[in-house]
């Protein structure tokens, strides 16, 4: 156990029976079945709709196979002493390899959902300057991704130094690459938080319908409070002369903010099943009442669509925007379906 001081060695010796694998476990199980319930219910919503499912939606759906790798990762290191101190440990080896493997899954199923958002801008707003932004945003997560992984995986060369003692390496300071990689995803997702608000502001809808709007499109961003949070962790990452138990708090969070991120990119495309749901309420409150008011209710209903597809159809550049930025709906069902879905009643 060399780089174990005795006193470190004496109170993992007196704590040996403690252990985290019942939090990984709970992590996993809880962050994959609410990740994989949210993509089926996106899936779903965009089944009851004309323009069906598109390339955000099947970013999203590489995002949760990446996902699934991670957590599968993640609890099989149990098995090999994460969640445990460092004395514990009976397979150095595959622990460091799947933890190498985690932090590689992590990446790619975070950029994914971020491509997932993106590419969900792109298709409701048809506006040529916020296509050029969410390109420039896309490469530069793209860039983010790639020297994550390479850092991840070439944090000490030779890689088999990072679990063969026998083998001289060279090793980054581990724990300050991971804090710059956790802060420039954290920029990114605010960067993805800002883009469509200049879009929807330039709308010719009310204030109220706007702020509503851009709520539920920039859900997706929320994550980032979990990615602020792990930053906490990034010091004792590589540093740390017990891992296989300090990590284990970073490596849920990263858990949990995948999770996250997956969810809150499918929020904004469950509209058609509110709408569904609110149509089935609405008639059912209304058919105990009577037939005269529940004419009366299909009526104003339908008033209540024809006077938002007339706000639709409104929707055009404003002058006090810039005006590159400005969303003009053609005549196709399918631009103003897109928008539909999207937008609060």
């Amino acid at each position: 156990m060399a780089g174990i001081s005795p006193d470190e060695l004496k109170y993992m010796e007196e704590h040996a029976s403690d252990s985290k694998v019942g939090n990984i476990i709970a992590s996993v199980i809880s962050c994959g079945c609410i990740a994989y319930f949210a993509v089926g219910l996106r899936f779903y919503a965009r089944n009851m709709v004309k323009f069906g499912v598109g390339l955000d939606d099947l970013a999203i759906l590489a995002a949760l196979i990446v996902f699934t790798g991670f957590f599968i990762g993640f609890a099989l290191g149990t098995q090999w002493g994460l969640g445990k101190h460092a004395i514990r440990v009976t397979n150095g080896e595959s622990l460091a390899k799947s933890n190498i493997s985690d932090e590689v899954t992590y990446t790619v199923a975070i950029a994914f959902v971020k491509y997932s958002i993106l590419l969900l801008y792109s298709r409701i707003f048809p506006s040529k300057g916020l296509r050029i932004a969410i390109i420039t945003t896309a490469v530069f997560i793209t860039a983010w991704a790639c020297s994550s992984i390479f850092g991840s995986i070439f944090q000490c060369v030779p890689i088999r130094s990072q679990w063969d003692p026998s083998v001289q390496g060279k090793c980054i300071n581990y724990g300050n690459f991971v804090l710059a990689i956790g802060i420039i995803n954290i920029i990114s997702d605010f960067v993805i938080l800002v883009l469509p608000i200049p879009v929807i502001w330039s709308l010719n809808m009310k204030k109220t319908k706007k702020l509503l709007t851009i709520f539920t499109l920039v859900a997706g961003s929320f994550a980032c409070v979990v990615s602020i949070v792990r930053l906490a962790y990034a010091q004792s990452v590589g540093s740390t002369v017990d891992a296989s138990w300090d990590d284990v708090g970073g490596g849920i969070l990263s858990c949990v903010e995948i999770c996250i991120g997956i969810l809150a990119a499918c929020v904004p495309t469950y509209r058609p099943i509110l709408n569904r749901f609110t149509r089935s309420r609405d008639y059912g409150s209304h058919s105990r009442t009577g037939g005269i008011v529940q004419t009366t209710d299909i009526h104003m209903h339908s008033v209540s669509r024809s006077a938002f597809k007339e706000d639709t159809d409104n929707i055009a550049y404003v002058n006090s925007g810039p005006k590159s930025f400005g969303v003009k709906l053609s005549d196709t069902s399918s631009d103003k379906e897109r928008l539909y879905t999207m937008l609060p009643e």
